[in-house]
């Protein structure tokens, strides 16, 4: 009988499994991937396994990638195939292959983000060639190219007589892989400029349109310069490459999966995070916490519907508890430029019950709601320009007396509030500190803030409702905390427009706050670092807030 109760629950949880299989990945459009895949490498693919199928994607269809190179894809993946099939017994997909391949595709992705970013800063040409095209170049040389370069050379260390694994260098992995047939990628680097920008011997021309690569070779020192119109194009050639050779080697190990033998965890994590990416849905991270305790599993999403994000988490509870059975509790998080961090939770009995029938989809969500582990926030409805959250910065201030900087957007719903660092010098006398003080937050509520993409709050160029500053003597980087033994803090100060503050403790621990001396000065509440300044104000002068009365007839009533 209970072989039988065993038997019975095993096939609910396959069929359980084949059916989340299949509804997660309804939504991969695998044969629009495949149909690109198949005007690119004469392979005739009919199908594509669930790893290449968020890459795949990416690169052929988002605007961001889809300009690599595909000749490069059908000679590396032509190259990659004809390796396989004479070398079958000996080419093994292992820990440091599907390493080298994932820091290479990492990197590769993020190039493009970092270049849009900056590339619509207004700097000087000068400014935008030390902060955007030089470390674009290293990332996609370095980051990328690199570990492309050397996945390639340790799929061919399997088969060669020599021991190629110890090489690591551009110039060494070039070689190598050059002379094992894939010269129509190593034709096209230049290791001298790659050499001149290791060694920081470049600089850009006076006038910021050409950059002068200094370099060493066989004949002495020599100089090459360019053009910042040659170096970008130079730049996009190499990124190019970089996607020709990624989708190859996707390609590649999509289609022999069979061959890949993966012992280290956090090498099986980054594998499962790229089978769980597909066009909705791009898993971040993967990682457990606290001795196997909980195992977190990260999402960009571009679906933020309640009910689609729920039906998300008990599909992916059950394909992860499929591979991973042993955690405690399972943490589906989810966000995007238009999404809060939200999140799902499930314990493993949870996620046991529903593998053997005693619970069904809606049953087991209905319980994690109650019992508060469903946070899902709602999107913004607003129209937002999501380019100007992203370019948005508020304005530094500084005068000889004091500077004003790092300010910060802490508003919700019903408050405007900002928060910022002042820095006064050597100023000591409290009048004068208390004057600077109430400037600064007059210039500081007067300033606009932008609407939140993700979380609804009070925003516009109305005056701020409350203002938080943390009060120093130097702009110093390593002085910039509030810990009572930092000699550098002088204060903290709320001010609120009805004198009401909604932080408790200025936000830090209570046992900190404690230490501080506490004054209230009109609508000011100042936590000060050290006692002297706990002396009270001459009340005949005039009152620093600048109304022009009298102390006692003003803040100091």
């Amino acid at each position: 009988m209970g072989d039988i109760v065993e038997n019975k629950s095993k096939s609910t949880g396959d069929a359980l499994l084949k059916y989340c299989f299949y509804k997660y990945f309804s939504d991969a459009e695998t044969d629009k991937i495949v149909k690109g895949i198949n005007k690119i490498i004469e392979d005739n693919m009919t199908d594509i396994q669930p790893f290449g199928l968020g890459i795949l994607h990416k690169i052929l269809y988002s605007d961001l990638y889809n300009d690599f190179d595909k000749n490069t894809t059908k000679i590396v993946f032509d190259k990659l195939e004809v390796i396989y099939s004479t070398y079958k017994d000996k080419i093994i997909l292992d820990d440091e292959i599907i390493e080298s391949y994932m820091l290479g595709y990492n990197a590769y992705i993020h190039i493009p983000e970092m270049i849009n970013d900056l590339a619509n800063i207004n700097v000087s040409k000068e400014l935008k060639t030390a902060s955007l095209r030089i470390p674009a170049y290293t990332n996609i040389i370095e980051g990328c190219l690199s570990n492309l370069f050397r996945t390639l050379l340790l799929i061919i260390n399997k088969y060669s007589e020599k021991d190629y694994s110890s090489q690591f260098s551009l110039k060494c992995l070039s070689d190598v892989i050059e002379k094992n047939g894939f010269e129509c990628i190593t034709s096209k680097i230049d290791i001298n400029i790659r050499n001149s920008i290791s060694h920081g011997k470049y600089h850009s021309e006076k006038s910021g349109n050409d950059i002068k690569f200094i370099y060493m070779d066989k004949q002495g020192r020599k100089e090459k310069i360019m053009s910042i119109y040659e170096f970008d194009n130079i730049i996009n050639e190499m990124y190019a490459l970089c996607g020709g050779i990624i989708f190859a080697i996707t390609l590649f190990i999509n289609k022999h999966e069979n061959i890949i033998y993966i012992t280290r965890q956090e090498i099986q994590f980054d594998f499962i995070r790229m089978e769980l990416s597909i066009p909705k849905l791009r898993c971040i991270a993967i990682w457990a916490i606290d001795n196997n305790k909980q195992l977190n599993i990260e999402f960009y999403v571009t679906e933020t519907n309640k009910g689609y994000l729920c039906q998300v988490a008990l599909l992916l509870a059950v394909l992860i508890y499929n591979k991973y059975n042993y955690y405690e509790q399972y943490m589906f998080t989810f966000s995007s430029e238009r999404l809060a961090k939200s999140w799902v939770r499930f314990t493993n009995d949870e996620i046991l019950s529903l593998y053997n029938g005693t619970h069904d989809f809606n049953t087991l969500i209905t319980k994690v709601i109650k019992r508060g582990d469903v946070v899902i926030w709602d999107a913004p409805t607003d129209n937002i320009d999501l380019n100007e959250v992203k370019y948005f910065r508020f304005p530094d201030y500084q005068c000889d007396k004091y500077i004003i900087n790092n300010i910060v957007d802490a508003s919700i719903e019903n408050r405007k509030r900002l928060r910022a660092n002042l820095y006064v010098g050597n100023t000591s006398d409290k009048y004068e500190l208390m004057k600077i003080i109430f400037e600064s937050i007059d210039w500081i509520k007067q300033l606009k803030n932008i609407n939140s993409p993700t979380i609804s709050h009070k925003y516009g160029t109305m005056e701020a409702d409350s203002v938080y500053m943390n009060v120093y003597r130097e702009n110093v980087k390593n002085k910039q905390d509030m810990f009572p033994s930092n000699q550098n803090f002088i204060c903290f100060v709320d001010y609120n427009i009805d004198s009401i503050t909604t932080l408790k403790n200025g936000g830090i621990f209570e046992s900190i706050w404690k230490q501080y001396y506490h004054e209230t000065i009109g609508r000011l509440q100042i936590a000060w670092n050290d006692k002297k300044f706990v002396k009270r104000l001459e009340r005949n002068c005039q009152c620093p807030c600048g109304s022009g009365k009298k102390y006692k007839k003003c803040c100091g009533i």
